[in-house]
């Protein structure tokens, strides 16, 4: 088991940084020392809370702020901007989850599905509740929206481009796999979509109390 974890743990897409050092780099050049101010001082964030001291779970605060890191990132990168908007129980905010859980299904929903809509600007809903005994997290997109081959291939398959290097982030396919390891296969992720009007991921996972956060946090 923990070897596995390890190992999905291994398939961090390192595109994302290149891309943001990149842009560090172009800011740079313009002279814009606020704009490289503003990078850096994210991606710091960004990956502390990605390392998270080793932790394999985080608070439901912490990872939705992980969220909120990347798509603020990822702004500036494209022109089309995107709104992410939250909703998340107060209660449920210092419960710990399994890390990275969001943001590659955010990643997914941005590079597949509102990178490649003709709408203006992209829209991603992210909403974390209570549910009969369960923690119901449910994130939705504007973008094109999959078929159910599509969203198959996605679960199945990691994304990876011609020169052979993953696209897609850690890819739903690890998502899945960390989900069954990390909560004995009591966790549960769904996925419902329409072309041409976006994609709603749902995911469950049991309330325990040994994973009520302490006073003294993680990060």
């Amino acid at each position: 088991r923990k070897i596995a974890l390890k190992m999905l743990h291994a398939q961090i897409n390192p595109h994302f940084l290149y891309n943001t050092l990149d842009l560090i780099s172009w800011a740079a050049k313009r002279d814009d020392m606020d704009a490289v101010c503003d990078i850096v001082l994210n991606l710091s964030k960004f990956y502390r809370i990605s390392l998270s001291k080793g932790s394999d779970y985080i608070t439901i605060a912490n990872e939705v702020e992980h969220v909120r890191l990347y798509v603020q990132l990822q702004n500036l990168r494209f022109s089309k901007k995107i709104e992410l908007v939250t909703e998340v129980d107060k209660e449920l905010e210092n419960y710990r989850i399994m890390k990275l859980l969001l943001q590659p299904i955010v990643e997914n929903s941005i590079l597949h599905g509102i990178a490649n809509s003709d709408k203006e600007n992209g829209v991603g809903y992210l909403s974390v509740k209570l549910q009969n005994g369960n923690i119901r997290i449910v994130i939705e997109d504007n973008g094109i929206g999959m078929d159910q081959t599509t969203i198959y291939r996605l679960m199945t398959y990691n994304e990876i481009d011609i020169e052979g290097q993953y696209t897609g982030g850690y890819g739903l396919k690890n998502v899945i796999g960390r989900l069954k390891l990390y909560y004995d296969n009591k966790a549960q992720i769904s996925f419902d979509s329409t072309p041409g009007k976006g994609t709603s991921v749902t995911i469950l996972i049991p309330i325990l109390q040994e994973f009520w956060q302490d006073q003294a946090g993680l990060i």
